[in-house]
């Protein structure tokens, strides 16, 4: 872990660099560069984080332990709007970044804290005994003649990072991810223009919208539970399930009244449900997909086990998520309406239970 420890460092010294660039930058273009500077360091601790979960955390339990993951980043997206908000009408510009620095701060002292699980196994291992043993001469090391080893020409290994994309399991786990991603994201284009459009919300209460789409994670944690004790590929399979019916029922939203407010949110609850269930249960698989590739054929994904690979390999999905998304949503909303959008993304919901339900295998 200690260079797990050293990763997490360079990625939040690097992100407090890019937050820096954003908070002073003079032009557009400067802009620009801090913001993806600011993704590129963000992606290496989020990547570091999940693989530092994945080998610390109990094997029995690794889905539960995720779930507060996803709980917890869904907090962080839900308070951090609304304290920027605050702080930047009460105080101005420059407060808003100093609390960024003040939290990258607190990040990097925890860092300093944190305990690798070899080195805590080697400090619990009882120390050699130098204690003088009389051995007899049958036992004596000099009438012992060790067997000539075999030489045996190892195999090229393949890359960890190709060893992963080779399996049916995880272009399983990418595919879900990455759908599950595109859902999210698709609402982060055209969920705030079907409210003002359609119930003329200004942009406080359109924001507020997007609560009723992450409050469902607040249970990974009991996800994670259900998670372990009964398999990902059917808790995952049915939080994609879940996710289908009210996808197809958003069309029933088209006009202003409180009751079409109180079926938006409930909709959109049922989605965040069905989301949630679905990356709780994918993001255990990523771990376990190492651990039996690695028990099946020892060292084929190197000495750390091949989690960052994997993990970056579900960074690589919410990445084409984010891009994909939002183009793909917007194009079908301002061409073919809300109803169609629902339809078309209930669709990649429908065609990634077959996969899901055939090649997860936790």
């Amino acid at each position: 872990m200690e260079r797990r420890r050293s990763s997490l460092l360079i990625g939040l010294v690097a992100l407090i660099g890019a937050t820096l660039l954003l908070c002073f930058a003079p032009t557009l273009p400067v802009l620009i560069i801090g913001r993806l500077l600011q993704g590129f360091s963000a992606s290496v601790t989020w990547v570091v984080g999940l693989t530092l979960l994945a080998d610390t955390a109990n094997k029995e339990t690794v889905a539960q332990s995720f779930g507060y993951v996803s709980a917890a980043s869904s907090l962080g997206t839900i308070i951090g709007p609304v304290l920027g908000g605050i702080m930047y009408q009460r105080v101005g510009y420059y407060p808003v970044f100093g609390l960024c620095f003040a939290f990258l701060g607190i990040d990097i002292c925890l860092r300093f804290i944190i305990i690798e699980k070899k080195s805590a196994a080697s400090w619990l291992e009882p120390p050699p005994t130098n204690s003088f043993q009389l051995q007899s001469p049958r036992e004596s090391p000099l009438t012992e003649i060790p067997a000539p080893a075999t030489s045996h020409p190892e195999s090229k290994k393949l890359p960890a990072i190709l060893t992963l994309w080779k399996s049916k399991r995880m272009l399983a786990a990418f595919w879900g991810d990455f759908v599950t991603a595109t859902v999210m994201t698709s609402f982060d284009t055209t969920l705030t223009m079907f409210v003002k459009r359609t119930f003329h919300w200004s942009s406080l209460p359109a924001g507020l919208t997007f609560l009723a789409l992450l409050l469902p994670t607040f249970l990974g944690p009991v996800l994670g539970m259900a998670a372990d004790k009964y398999g990902a590929r059917w808790i995952s399979a049915i939080g994609i399930i879940i996710m289908i019916p009210p996808l197809i029922l958003l069309k029933l939203v088209d006009h202003q009244s409180l009751n079409q407010m109180v079926l938006l949110c409930a909709l959109l609850i049922l989605i965040g449900l069905g989301a949630a269930m679905a990356l709780t249960g994918l993001y255990a698989e990523y771990s376990k997909i190492c651990d039996d590739m690695d028990a099946e054929s020892p060292g084929s994904l190197g000495n750390n086990g091949g989690y960052a690979q994997s993990y970056g390999i579900s960074e690589i999905a919410w990445a084409l998520a984010g891009l994909i998304g939002p183009l793909m949503s917007g194009a079908i909303y301002e061409s073919y309406g809300w109803g169609t959008l629902g339809w078309v993304l209930s669709i990649f919901c429908f065609v990634t239970v077959i996969p899901t339900i055939l090649f997860i295998n936790h």
